[in-house]
């Protein structure tokens, strides 16, 4: 019998192999997103970037992003206690580009901030 997590990889996969160029698409695809989310919220999962330089030129602290994947993840662990990955070929092809292979179980640690900037600094 399969687990709620693997089922949720065979519809993502299968979803894939119907349109690999919209799976990629969507799983490339960055958001802005309030900071809070990223300290805040248990599961979602948020790309800080340090020192992110904006369209406009403006260089600010940071900068928080969402990407489809953050937010896939921090439903499916807050159901399940796991979190999946999308694999990726390890190396570019000619354009630079690396492949988009699938998605799988994340078997590593999940890094999420705890400090926020702010207390960074009243620390140091």
């Amino acid at each position: 019998m399969s687990t709620p997590i693997q089922r949720a990889l065979d519809s993502l996969n299968h979803a894939f192999a119907i349109d690999p160029f919209a799976m990629r698409s969507i799983l490339c695809a960055q958001v802005p997103c309030a900071r809070e989310l990223a300290y805040d919220h248990p599961f979602v999962q948020v790309a800080v970037i340090e020192g992110a330089v904006c369209r406009d030129g403006a260089v600010h602290e940071d900068s928080h992003t969402l990407s489809t994947m953050g937010l896939l993840n921090g439903a499916i662990e807050a159901a399940t206690g796991e979190c999946i990955a999308s694999m990726w070929s390890k190396e570019a092809n000619a354009r630079g580009e690396y492949t988009f292979l699938g998605f799988c179980v994340y078997a590593q640690p999940k890094v999420k901030p705890t400090v926020k900037p702010e207390e960074k600094s009243e620390k140091a």
